[in-house]
This record gives C-alpha cells, structure tokens and sequence, in this order.
C-alpha cells in the first residue's frame, strides 16, 4: 500500500484506541462509531485508489471487477491438477 494508506491507517489507529474506553452515555458511543466508520470509509478509498494503480485501471472502470478468470478444463482426478 501506499506511504498516504500507511500514515492515515496509523492515524485512525492511535485514535480508535486512544478514544475507545472513553465511555460515557449511548450519544458518546454513537459519535465514536460514526467517526470510527468514517475512519474506516476513508481507509477503503484510499485501499481502492492504491489497487486501481497497482493494477494500471483507470478511474472510470471502477465497476469492473478486479479479476475475470478465463475458462479452466480439467479432466481426470482434480486432486493431481498441476
């Protein structure tokens, strides 16, 4: 993963934990797991942004699936496949 990926993981990390025992009525933990979410939304993007330009895809494919693998035939005992 990218450096970027790398330093907001570590961020969103020391965060989650740092805020985490902080307790306090049911509106607290609310806006922790909204913010914890959040964290974890922006996280999946930049995951997504660092897969599509592994694998060269541009922007707009992002409704193509990441892999199709083609059509595989095997014949006899699938166990000594190879």
């Amino acid at each position: 993963m990218s450096t970027e990926f790398d330093q907001k993981f570590d961020e969103w990390h020391k965060w989650a934990f740092e805020h985490k025992d902080d307790g306090g009525d049911i509106h607290q933990q609310i806006k922790f797991l909204k913010k914890a979410l959040e964290g974890t939304l922006e996280l999946l993007a930049h995951a997504a942004h660092d897969i599509r330009a592994l694998e060269g895809r541009p922007k707009e494919s992002l409704g193509q699936p990441l892999y199709l693998p083609g059509q595989l035939r095997v014949r006899g005992d699938l166990r000594r496949f190879g």
